[in-house]
Order: structure tokens, then C-alpha cells, then sequence
């Protein structure tokens, strides 16, 4: 009865498109913004009975087990509402394959799913103490391969119980991630826990491992010869000792590591393998320990809020980082001139959500000859770049996004010969400064959230490589120069939510329109709403629109 009501829904509201076209001809208000709230309410309670319709007529698993024969793949991925599967599914000896990823409302497994023997996919297990619902059903699994999760280990009794789960003999197992749910912070269970991880002894040939909301790395962890890939989640108490760290036999392969959420973590020590680093929340003590890894390749460090500058020398022995990300040091003030001297082989860097970042030291950018791409955003306080900035020849890709005190652009812009993308995004500055005239190579251009600039200027016309150029929220820019005319390369021009100058180059009336009536696609839009079989382009400021996915991939 449920289900015929549901599919009576889906039909009746079934097509959004019409649903939504029809309701917007009854209205013409004249604020634009409430239009389109209307539409997207609609829109969203639509999709919401269509997904329920779906969900519920594509498949019937009582339907499934009763004509159980010839069944080998059950896949109902992301049934988010899905509590519970099938009692009898163990009797469907035939199944291969179980798909439950994103059935987050699912509580515990189906009894005796352990006699599922030809069973090689199981992306989830939910561990429950209900009768055959236990995490020793996964005992006589030894086809199952490729990923699995794990889920609830806080349920499991005993490390008794974990060693039933045979983990080390399903050598098909590559992905593997273990999560607890609520954590019990007395000293008993924090020690069965760990008896419990320790049991668990994942294969000798996992390449991936990930553990999540535990609060310490047993010992048996690091007997993984073959794991590339660790990840290490809200950990609350790991430490790693020096000694156990400098082993030779710890991870030997381990190339990539991410730690998120470990407050008791001092030190990285020296991991001979790793290539790839990325640590959030970490102190001061951690990325003193980073210049231990000599072999990094790419640095992602996150979220710091005591920290006004960085230890010194920590990057000084990375000599090989090609990739450098810095976010969340939120009172970082200044940034020493040596920081990133010698980094020859760094060709991305990315800072952003420094708040108290003022500047950057005079020649901090010196010698970085491989540098491609650089992103420097929301750094609100940030009012100059260094004067080094203009040694990076080599630099393709510039983006300057939500630093809206910046005031100007260093001298010695000429020397970036090799920039082809640049993207300026949110900033009160009333004019673009003069410094970036000289851009030879410049291909693809985004203007986006300026206020307060009123005109283009008229060396645009200077930068005669430019194919693309993206003008977007900026309400008080009324008319584009006429050297425009001059770039004969330019191929697309995409002007939105730029009331005045939309108005202006309107195709075959605006003011401006000959001037670009050789650019041979345009897009000008201002706050309407289009039809929703097409876009909705009507966005709040600084926001990026969806239109924007023609630009490369630098957006």
C-alpha cells in the first residue's frame, strides 16, 4: 500500500522541468532573488518524491531472496532510508557480490552471512551482537576482496571474538577501513580495544588502511609489508614512539600517510618510504619533525590556531616536494624569507585561510624555477605580495581568490612569460592594477567580485593571446574599453550578474556590442532567472556559477 502510494507521488510529481516551468509562468514578481528560492524549494521536493519512487519500485528484496537460484550481484548502493536487509539472504548461496555503500541507516548485517562462500564483494560490515550478526560471520569469507569497511567495533566483546573474523587470510583484501562508533574512555576499555585492533591483524597485502575514531596504533599494525596508503582518524590518544617509528620494518612501502583529528600526536619521526603527507590540526612539535622526511613529494599541512610563524628550517631537508599546501593557520603573521629556499623541484603551491597574514618576506619566491601554479586564498588581511614574486618564469597559473585588502601587484610582472591563467576573485580594489599589462601568454582570464570597479582598462587590448574572458559580479562595471576590439584571439566572453554592462552588450542593440561582435561566443546575464532545463545563473556575490564550467580546469 505504501509502495502503490510512493509510485502515485513519483508519477504525479515525476517531471520537475514541467512542474517547474508552468508555476514560474503564473509569476512575474519583480524580485528576482524570491523567484528563484520558489523554484529551488520546488525543485528540491520534487527530486526528493522522485528518489523515494525510485527507490522503492526499482527493486523488491523479499522478491530476491524467494527467487534466490540464479542471483550473484545485489546492488542497492546509496538506499540511505534502508534499515535492514533480508532475514533469509544467507540462503541465496549463489550471491557474489553486495553492494551496501551509503545505506547509512543500516544497523547490522543479516544473520549467518557467513554462509555466504561465494561471496567475494562486501563493501560494508556492521558489526551487532545479535545472533549470528557478529563479526566472526566473516571467518570462512576468504574470497572477499577489493575494499571493506568495517563498522561499530565497539560492539565486538572480546579480542577472542576479533581473531574470528580471519582478516589475515582473505588475500584478496586490498582496501580496508575499521571504524568505532561511541568510545568509552575508561582504562578497561580503551585496553580491549586495543586487544581488539590488535586481533584483528589485517592481511599481509593490504595496500590501504584506514582507521577511524580509535585512540591508539597497536604494534600489529605495522606487520603491513605491502601498505601504501594509511590513514589515521580522530585518534585521540596515538603517540608514536621514536624507537618503534626509525624501524626498518615499519610499513616499508608506505608512501602516502593522512592524519586528521590525533591532538596527542608530537612527532612523524622518519617514515624512510613516505611520499605523499597530509596532517590537520597539527603542532608545532609535527611539523618540526617533517624535515626528517626526506622523501616527501607532496605537504598538506591544516589547521593550526596558535602559531604566528612557522619553526624555522622545517622544510629546508624537502628537497624533492613538488607539492605544498598551507590552510588554517589562522594567526600566522609572517612567513620567514628562507622558507622555501632550495625547493627548486616545487611546482604547486597553495596558501590559504591565513586571516592574519599581512604580506610575505622579500624574497620568499626566489629561486622556486619549477613553480607552475600558485593559489593564494582568503588571506582577508593580505595587502602585498613579495617583490620575488615576479622571478617565478615559470609560473602558468595564478589565482588571488577572496583577499580583498590586497592593494596592488608587485613590479617585475613582465618577467612571467609563461602565464597563461589568471584568475582575480573578490577583491575591493577600484581598478586592476597596472602591473598586469604585461602578460604575453596570458589565455584565460576571470574577473569576479569587484565592487567597486567601475571600468576596464585600456591595456586589456595589450593582451592579445587572451582566448577567454570571464567578467562575473561586478555590479558597478558599466562599459568594456574599445581596445577589446584588439583581441582578435579571443574566442569566448562570458559577462554574468554585471547588471550595467549586460544591458550594454546586448547582441545587435547594446552600447558595446560592437566591440565584441567579433568574440565568436558570448554569454551576458544579469539576474534572471533561465529556464531550469538550461541553468540557474542567479547567485549570491562571490559565488562562482555553474557557467563558468567551460573555463579550464585552473576554476
Amino acid at each position: 500500500m505504501e509502495a502503490s502510494q510512493l509510485e502515485h507521488k513519483g508519477q504525479r510529481f515525476g517531471s520537475t522541468q514541467k512542474a517547474t516551468a508552468s508555476f514560474l509562468s503564473c509569476l512575474n514578481p519583480k524580485n528576482s532573488l524570491s523567484r528563484y528560492r520558489i523554484v529551488k524549494k520546488m525543485k528540491d521536493v520534487s527530486d526528493k518524491l522522485d528518489k523515494i519512487s525510485k527507490e522503492r519500485t526499482n527493486f523488491h528484496l523479499r522478491e530476491v531472496v524467494e527467487d534466490r537460484r540464479h542471483v550473484q550481484t545485489l546492488d542497492v548502493n546509496g538506499c540511505l532510508g534502508l534499515a535492514k536487509l533480508p532475514k533469509h539472504m544467507s540462503r541465496i548461496r549463489s550471491l557474489c557480490h553486495l553492494y551496501i555503500d551509503g545505506c547509512r541507516s543500516l544497523n547490522h548485517m543479516p544473520p549467518n552471512i557467513g554462509k555466504l562462500s561465494c561471496l567475494r564483494s562486501l563493501c560494508k560490515f556492521v558489526v551487532n551482537r545479535r545472533r549470528g550478526c557478529g563479526i566472526d560471520e566473516l571467518r570462512s569469507l576468504f574470497r572477499l576482496g577489493g575494499s571493506m569497511r568495517i563498522e561499530e567495533l565497539e560492539k565486538v566483546k572480546s579480542s577472542t571474538e576479533a581473531k574470528k573474523a580471519n582478516l589475515a587470510r582473505k588475500m584478496n583484501l586490498k582496501r580496508l577501513t575499521l571504524e568505532w562508533g561511541l568510545n568509552d574512555s575508561t582504562e578497561p576499555y580503551k585496553e580491549k580495544m586495543a586487544q581488539v585492533l590488535e586481533a584483528l591483524e589485517p592481511p599481509p597485502g593490504l595496500e590501504i588502511l584506514r582507521i577511524d575514531d580509535f585512540r591508539e596504533l597497536p604494534i600489529g599494525m605495522g606487520k603491513l609489508p605491502s601498505l601504501t596508503y594509511h590513514g589515521m582518524y580522530r585518534m585521540d590518544c596515538l603517540r608514536l614512539s621514536r624507537s618503534r617509528m626509525e624501524r626498518r620494518d615499519i610499513f616499508p612501502r608506505l608512501s602516502s600517510l593522512n592524519i586528521e583529528g590525533c591532538p596527542k600526536l608530537t612527532s612523524l619521526h622518519c617514515l624512510q618510504s613516505i611520499r605523499e603527507l597530509s596532517t590537520k590540526g597539527c603542532s608545532e612539535t609535527v611539523l618540526e619533525s617533517v624535515s626528517n622526511l626526506h622523501t616527501l613529494t607532496s605537504l598538506e599541512i591544516w589547521n593550526n590556531d596558535d602559531l604566528a610563524s612557522f619553526p624555522d628550517g622545517f622544510l629546508h631537508n624537502l628537497t624533492v616536494v613538488k607539492s605544498l599546501k598551507i590552510s588554517g593557520f589562522t594567526k600566522l603573521q609572517y612567513s620567514q624569507s628562507n622558507m622555501l629556499v632550495g625547493r627548486t623541484a616545487l611546482e604547486k603551491l597553495s596558501i590559504s585561510s591565513c586571516y592574519t597574514l599581512e604580506c610575505f618576506s622579500t624574497g620568499i619566491f626566489q629561486g622556486l624555477i619549477s613553480l607552475k601554479e600558485i593559489r593564494i586564498e582568503n588571506c582577508r588581511k593580505l595587502k602585498s605580495l613579495s617583490d620575488s614574486f615576479g622571478d617565478l618564469s615559470a609560473l602558468k597559473s595564478m589565482e588571488m581568490r577572496l583577499c580583498e585588502e590586497l592593494e596592488t601587484f608587485p613590479n617585475g610582472l613582465n618577467n612571467l612569460s609563461s602565464l597563461q591563467h589568471l584568475i582575480l576573485k573578490g577583491s575591493w580594489m577600484a581598478a586592476l592594477p597596472e602591473n598586469l599589462q604585461h602578460l604575453p601568454a596570458l589565455k584565460h582570464m576571470l574577473i569576479s567580485g569587484f565592487p567597486y570597479l567601475e571600468k576596464l582598462p585600456d591595456w586589456l587590448g595589450d593582451l592579445t593571446s587572451l582566448s577567454s574572458l570571464y567578467i562575473m559580479f561586478c555590479p558597478n562595471l558599466e562599459y568594456l574599453p574599445t581596445s577589446i576590439q584588439c583581441l582578435t584571439n579571443l574566442q569566448s566572453l562570458d559577462i554574468t550578474n554585471c547588471l550595467k554592462l549586460v544591458e550594454r552588450c546586448k547582441k545587435g542593440i547594446g552600447e558595446d556590442w560592437h566591440k565584441i561582435a567579433h568574440v565568436p561566443r558570448i554569454d551576458e546575464r544579469g539576474d534572471e532567472i533561465l529556464d531550469m532545463s538550461i541553468r540557474i545563473t542567479l547567485a549570491s556575490e562571490y559565488e562562482l556559477p555553474p557557467a563558468t564550467s567551460a573555463l579550464p580546469n585552473i576554476l
